[in-house]
């Protein structure tokens, strides 16, 4: 495993004090074994791709980027007539019909996209209810990364 990004941050400063009686005091950590989830698998995945993508490419992707090739995976994943080719051929024959596949999700992709986003700029109460959702998030990341 390549670790791809850290990011490190200050989020306060606070005195730490033992107690004043005689003991033993351990710390403790984790306790169960593979801690790692499914979730950290699939993003680490996804940021090697971005990563390589970028350097190859300059591409300039972020991690946000990661997420659109993870909904066309699922887009592509849940195509039924995708999923009988790959029951019925082997793996090179399904490179075959994957092509057009993956051809028509990228497409599909971006129609989903330019319907959300022409909702949000010619919908004014579809753009008021996601502002709403959005903008106390927005505040308290920002708020939280500012302290």
């Amino acid at each position: 495993m390549e670790l791809s990004r850290y990011r490190l941050f200050r989020r306060g400063e606070e005195a730490i004090t033992l107690g004043e009686e005689p003991g033993e005091y351990t710390l403790s950590g984790p306790t169960d074994l593979g801690t790692v989830t499914a979730v950290d698998v699939v993003k680490q995945q996804l940021s090697t791709l971005v990563n390589t993508l970028n350097e190859r490419f300059g591409a300039d992707l972020t991690e946000n980027d990661g997420l659109s090739f993870a909904q066309l995976e699922d887009h592509l994943a849940a195509d039924p007539r995708l999923a009988a080719q790959a029951r019925a051929n082997d793996a090179e024959h399904y490179a075959v019909v994957f092509a057009d596949a993956l051809n028509d999700g990228l497409v599909d992709l971006v129609i989903r996209h330019q319907h959300l986003f022409g909702n949000l700029q010619d919908n004014a109460e579809f753009r008021r209810i996601v502002e709403e959702y959005i903008r106390p998030r927005v505040y308290a990341r920002q708020r939280e990364a500012g302290g």
